[in-house]
Parts: structure tokens; sequence; C-alpha cells
């Protein structure tokens, strides 16, 4: 039997979680509690310590599930990505709030009043959810202005907000939203993404929710267009690909918005950027000799 993921199945050494009973042996078993994410961005380690490395965020209003806590760390999997990792237990509650509404800006404030001169509780990305209890116009005997109130305290400029159901349509705009944004390894917010960072935000502004990482996404996401494809565009030829398509290289993922515009999060400009995916792929052969290993179209 091929062995498990550790990135997106919970096992170590001396615990498991309870669901993979009947897949591995373990000195130990545990079910698990349901916790949400109450910090803006929370870093998933490697390992419980700070100076781990960081393989991903947790965002603002997510639900995970915390097999094991110690000296206040929480090991733990993020129900939406799947993603196993150590993050600070002070950055979650048991204290759970049904999400109403996400963040649909690059970044927003929760404020204690509705008031912009407050100084703000949080900052929350794009993709963050809020449980709102009243929007402006609701009668509550006071006046919010152009605020939400969030169910755990606190106020959300409404324009920031989208209902959980209320999808952009357009994932390569939603990416180009992001231009300029420092490239992190491991980030997820306007303060720093990776490539497959920026992808996964993007598509679930979209309501997709992907994978974390490019080779889980270059298995996962939509339908290969084909070695034509592929070869077509590593020689220059963009004819067959579309708005939104995803070009992967061994490591490396990127959105098409059109011949002269390709987006990524890349360590060459150490930001997101644009350029034109023939020059991008030319600058990827000479760099690391890599080709694009496949486009895939949702």
């Amino acid at each position: 039997m091929e062995p498990l993921d550790r990135r997106f199945h919970p096992i170590r050494a001396d615990l498991a979680a309870a669901y993979l009973v009947d897949r591995i042996d373990a000195p130990r078993y545990a079910d698990g509690v349901r916790q949400q994410v109450i910090q803006g961005a929370l870093a998933l380690r490697r390992a419980p310590r700070d100076d781990a490395p960081l393989d991903t965020e947790l965002l603002y209003g997510e639900f995970v599930t915390v097999y094991d806590a110690a000296d206040g760390w929480a090991w733990l999997q993020n129900e939406a990505d799947r993603y196993v990792g150590y993050a600070r237990a002070p950055g979650l509650t048991t204290n759970i709030h049904q999400p109403t509404h996400s963040v649909r800006a690059v970044a927003t404030f929760i404020y204690p009043e509705p008031d912009i001169k407050t100084p703000p509780l949080n900052r929350l990305g794009m993709g963050a959810r809020i449980a709102v209890i009243k929007q402006s116009g609701e009668q509550s005997g006071e006046q919010s202005g152009p605020f939400s109130r969030s169910a755990s305290g606190g106020w959300i400029f409404d324009n920031h907000l989208a209902s959980i159901e209320d999808h952009a349509t357009d994932h390569a705009a939603v990416a180009l939203q992001f231009l300029g944004v420092p490239y992190l390894w491991g980030g997820k917010t306007s303060l720093g993404l990776d490539c497959s960072g920026l992808v996964q935000v993007a598509l679930d502004r979209c309501g997709v929710c992907a994978p974390r990482d490019t080779d889980i996404q270059a298995c996962e996401l939509g339908a290969s267009l084909g070695s034509a494809s592929i070869e077509g565009a590593i020689s220059g030829d963009f004819s067959d690909l579309r708005r939104g398509d995803l070009v992967f290289w061994p490591g490396h993922v990127g959105v098409y918005a059109d011949s002269d515009t390709f987006v990524h999060a890349n360590a060459t400009d150490m930001a997101v950027a644009t350029a034109p995916l023939q020059t991008v792929s030319s600058g990827v052969l000479a760099a690391t000799g890599d080709k694009i290993t496949d486009i895939r179209r949702l």
C-alpha cells in the first residue's frame, strides 16, 4: 500500500487521527476537537516551533480539527484543504460561529466599534469567514453606518464582505488584485503569499476549494489541455489557452489572463507580478531547465 501523505493525513509516530484506524497502525488514536481560527492569519508550521518552516496559513473563521495540544501548540488538520501541521493554540477557539459571509477585499479590518478611527482588533485577508449578526440598515437602536457586526465581536466594513454564497467568476481578475504583494513561502494574504497560495485564494473567492500545494493542484484542479497544447505554449503558441487556465512547472504555478498577462507569485520578482507567458516560460527554462509540465482548465 502506498504510504499516506503526511501533509494531508494526521499521522505522527505517537498518534494518528481516529478516522485512519483502518489504514495505519499507531500507538494511539484521537477523534480530535473541532475548533475555529480567530487570528487573521495563523501560521501552520511543520513542527511546534516558531522557527519551523511555514507550510501554509489558516485564515480567520476557518475550521480545524485539533488532535493534540501541548506547550501552547495545537497539532491539527484544516477542514478546507486537509493540510496538517502545528499552530499556536491561542489563535483557535472552541466557541464556534457558523460563517455567513467572507472577505472579498484583498484585506480589511475588524474594529471594536463601527468607527474607522478606533484601533482595529484584527486584520483579515481575502477568504476570511465571518458570522454576521447585524448588517447596515437593520433596526437595532444603534447607528452602525456602513458596517456589519460580527458574532465574535467587532465591526467590518460592509463593502469588504460578500455573502458566503456570493462568489466571483473570474479567478484571473482576483489574482491580479494581489499585484505587488511580496512573495512569502507558505503565505496566503496580502502581507505575503506564494504561487500556490495565490491560486488557492483566487479560486476560493470563486467558490472552488483548491488544494494547497502545486503538485496536488496539478493533479486535482480541472482537466489537462493535453500535450499538444502544452508543447504549443512552450513554443509560444497560446491559441489553445483561455483566460483562467492554470500553467504549471515543477513546483510552480500561475494564472493565464492573456498572452501578455500571466500572473504569478514568484521568487524572481519576490512579489506577485505579471509578464507575457512566453517571457516567463523562457525565463524558467533558462534559470532551471524546467519546461511547462501541464496546463489545466477549470
